[in-house]
């Protein structure tokens, strides 16, 4: 959060500084009137970014500001900061999102066809196969687009003996803590054949870096590729796009849902996350399963014309 602040407050420097209003003698709190701010904002979306964006910039000025400057009347500001909504529709959040089993055997198809195609096109099997393993490896192991994007052999993503171990430092994640968690031996194979075949198949005498992620045309495979890659995908075959962050709220669901005895594991599998936001995917779920319960209650009386009678517990 610290550094999300700090970025965002200097970014509002920085626009100051270009439009002629830092100098040495004035005062930080000064240049946040609401004409500024709102000049601020009116950038902002103009260099295409969304209100969710422009929430946080504001929210990260604001912060710093109570900080470095306690008296400042920050009322306008916080006015400016409500009109930009704080996230999208949740209800059509949750309704793009898949649990991660779901996923998986999504990805196990989307590799057995790239695999029957092969002898047809297989620089398109090449890529349909490497789209399969990053679903597959996304449902596994949520991390940050920017992250897993920047997989290299031998340095984030390491084998030994058979096993591979990614091992990301706390310097390259958003909360500074190290990830480097085992990849599953469901995934082993699929990762194998992937480096073996398709990644070079890919790669051809082109491209001789260490890049994990190469595209159709022999170069390290970019952000807003994957991006559109897995959103394509998973729009094709549930009917609602999951971008590669929604694979983060799908574990979190997927371990509040199925196995809930086990929730408090789930910031290690997504690298650290804040337990506030499990509670919410944990809280979802119950709420989720008491509406499944209440809904087969009432069609069991409508069906059999009297209440469903409540099972006798055993005495504790």
């Amino acid at each position: 959060m610290v550094r999300g602040v700090t970025a965002s407050y200097g970014r509002w420097l920085f626009w100051n500084r270009e439009c002629g209003q830092l100098t040495d003698n004035v005062k930080p709190e000064s240049l946040a009137v609401i004409e500024r701010v709102q000049a601020f904002v009116s950038h902002l979306q103009a260099s295409g970014n969304k209100p969710a964006t422009i929430r946080h910039r504001l929210m990260g000025l604001e912060r710093m500001l109570a900080v470095i400057a306690p008296r400042f009347d920050r009322t306008a500001l916080k006015s400016i900061k409500s009109e930009f909504s704080k996230s999208g529709d949740r209800r059509a959040k949750r309704a793009r999102i898949q649990d991660a089993d779901v996923l998986v055997k999504f990805a196990e198809v989307l590799a057995s066809d790239a695999e029957a195609d092969a002898s047809r096109d297989l620089v398109r099997s090449a890529v349909r196969y490497r789209d399969a393993l990053q679903i597959m490896l996304l449902a596994y192991r949520p991390m940050r687009l920017k992250n897993f994007a920047s997989l290299r052999i031998g340095h984030e993503l390491v084998c030994q003996e058979g096993q591979w171990t990614l091992d990301i430092p706390k310097s390259a994640t958003k909360r500074g803590n190290a990830y480097d968690p085992i990849v599953p031996t469901r995934v082993v194979k699929y990762l194998d054949r992937y480096v073996t075949y398709y990644r070079k198949e890919l790669a051809k005498s082109q491209y001789t870096g260490d890049a994990f992620w190469v595209s159709f045309v022999a170069t390290p495979q970019a952000e807003n590729s994957i991006r559109h890659q897995v959103s394509r995908l998973t729009s094709f075959r549930f009917g609602q796009s999951m971008t590669p962050h929604l694979f983060r709220d799908a574990a979190a669901t997927t371990i509040a849902t199925q196995i809930p005895e086990t929730i408090r594991m789930a910031p290690l599998i997504l690298g650290n996350r804040g337990q506030e936001s499990i509670e919410v995917h944990y809280n979802l779920a119950l709420r989720a399963d008491a509406d499944l319960r209440y809904n087969a209650g009432l069609d069991a009386f409508e069906s059999d014309g009297e209440a469903p009678k409540a099972k006798k517990q055993a005495p504790s």
